[in-house]
């Protein structure tokens, strides 16, 4: 495991490649990656868990989980763990990339 020390920017590049971003999940701040296995994280972000997306949609997650096999939409790290209830997964309500406030100026 690997852990990436200069995390308190919006992005985490690893020479001119995007390892990871932060972004904002219903209502708590994490690091999230389109690639990662989970064995590059960020100090301060030990818990990893999975998104997933729908089939009929790629661009958006749906749920947050423990392992996700099948429509894989990405990895996030956070600071504390998730409480996922009965159900086994978090639902998805909201999903922002603080990259697109960079976007739109």
């Amino acid at each position: 495991m690997v852990l990436l020390k200069d995390h308190n920017k919006k992005q985490i590049l690893i020479g001119n490649e995007l390892i990871m971003e932060k972004v904002r999940i219903n209502n708590f701040d994490c690091f999230f990656s389109e690639r990662s296995n989970g064995d590059v994280v960020p100090e301060g972000y030990p818990y990893v868990y999975y998104a997933r997306h729908g089939s009929d949609d790629w661009t958006i997650p749906l749920t947050i989980e423990k392992f996700v096999r099948v429509d894989y939409f990405g990895t996030i790290f956070t600071k504390q763990p998730i409480a996922f209830g009965e159900k086994g997964f978090l639902d998805v309500w909201r999903f922002f990339r603080y990259k697109e406030l960079d976007d739109n100026k």
